[in-house]
């Protein structure tokens, strides 16, 4: 009688492990097929004309295109969406697919050993979920972000072209580009050249003074 129980419980302990691995192995596609239909998540922010404002541009990680303007301002931040429940958070724009735990601070220069024009600036605003951030900083006159302990910290140069700025994996890759508007600096071969020329105009400026002033006491004269 015994015998005759154990057959039907190797039987049903078997058939239980092979749905058990079938199950795994479905639950392992699903998860694949997740990652794999998340987008890489693309982040272009461009400086307008004269300090005219930031334009966002590129894709989100359900592949949707991101257009945002903001005028007037000098900074951007993009956030997770549960950051809006943060206080002091205030994103102009919310994505998904972009947390770390590494903090990323990129200073763009305005030349090689020149002063610090913009920075890019990836890191948490607190340790609780849905607290990333992406800031976007141009110079506006106030003090500069600071990199937090371990942090990653990388310096470019603006070319006024759109130029690679960060990338990083956030369980779909996160690309940061940026357009820095350049501030147009005389070359240094041209600077002796504007030298003498403003020379050379104060120099005619007198002299017609001068002769003026002559011409002036003549006609008195007379």
């Amino acid at each position: 009688m015994k015998r005759l129980l154990l057959v039907p419980l190797i039987t049903f302990s078997l058939y239980s492990r092979k749905n058990v691995q079938i199950v795994l192995v479905a639950l392992a596609l699903i998860a694949l097929a997740a990652r794999s239909a998340s987008a890489d998540v693309v982040l272009n922010f461009l400086e307008l004309p004269n300090e005219g404002g930031i334009h966002l541009t590129g894709t989100d990680s359900g592949g949707n295109v991101i257009d945002v303007t903001l005028l007037g301002s000098e900074t951007f931040r993009v956030s997770a969406p549960g950051c809006t429940m943060i206080p002091g958070c205030n994103p102009n724009f919310t994505t998904n697919e972009i947390g770390t735990q590494t903090e990323f601070l990129v200073n763009i220069l305005e030349s090689p050993g020149g002063p610090l024009s913009d920075q890019i600036h990836v890191h948490r605003l607190t340790s609780a979920g849905g607290s990333q951030v992406i800031d976007f900083i141009s110079d506006d006159g106030t003090p500069f972000d600071t990199a937090g302990p371990g942090a990653i910290v990388t310096t470019l140069v603006e070319t006024g072209n759109l130029q690679s700025g960060l990338a990083y994996d956030a369980g779909a890759p996160v690309n940061i580009s940026f357009i820095s508007e350049v501030s147009e600096v005389p070359e240094p071969a041209t600077l002796p050249l504007l030298g003498i020329g403003i020379v050379a105009v104060l120099a005619l400026s007198r002299a017609n003074r001068g002769e003026l002033v002559i011409k002036d006491s003549r006609v008195k004269s007379h």
